[in-house]
């Protein structure tokens, strides 16, 4: 099985690992799907309805954000905390890395099957 290594540093969490499992990658594509809506949705604010719209897609994308990382990392209400205190933009930066690597990225290690030479 593959483990991701990433540095959470800039959000409060220190050096992780996290196995790319079949929850994973798939919490990984719906959170990407979820972050592509939202960008969708910044091409289209002519109104006030749609900015209204936007407005709530970002809170939204904010909400999703944090739900995602907690249910990857299985984070403590502690980190959680952590990581909302943290620059938004080094929030996302460290969701769009992990889940690059959580669906096949670079910055990949094998875990101790593929080290001992059992890889399958």
């Amino acid at each position: 099985m593959t483990v991701v290594k990433i540095d959470g540093s800039k959000i409060g969490l220190g050096e992780l690992e996290v196995k790319a499992t079949f929850k994973t990658v798939r919490r990984s594509l719906v959170a990407q799907k979820h972050f592509a809506e939202a960008n969708a949705k910044l091409k289209h604010t002519d109104t006030d309805a749609d900015i209204l719209a936007l407005l709530n897609s970002q809170v939204e994308l904010l909400d999703e954000e944090v739900a995602y990382l907690k249910d990857v990392l299985k984070l403590t209400k502690t980190q959680v905390e952590k990581v909302e205190d943290s620059n938004p933009d080094a929030v996302t930066d460290f969701i769009i890395k992990l889940s690059q690597d959580l669906m096949g990225g670079q910055d990949e290690s094998k875990s101790s099957d593929s080290e001992t030479g059992d890889e399958k």
